[in-house]
């Protein structure tokens, strides 16, 4: 997978279930398990990036990465 297409999957699957526990009213029990397993899978992940990369800046996902997560 590129790397534009890892960041926009990454903010996708976090939006996702985020959506998903506002949508139950389940975020007002506190961070499910789960919830939590993925944002810390996300940050390894985006660590990995930032090490190779940099700060994936504007430039790095390209325009497409920035505004996909707002549809």
């Amino acid at each position: 997978m590129d790397l534009q297409n890892t960041l926009v999957s990454l903010a996708e699957t976090e939006l996702s279930m985020w959506n998903t526990l506002t949508q139950n009213g389940n975020r007002f029990e506190g961070v499910p398990r789960e919830f939590e397993e993925l944002r810390i899978s996300n940050t390894e992940e985006l660590d990995k990036i930032i090490q190779q990369h940099g700060w994936p800046g504007y430039s790095l996902p390209g325009k497409k990465a920035r505004t996909r997560h707002l549809k």
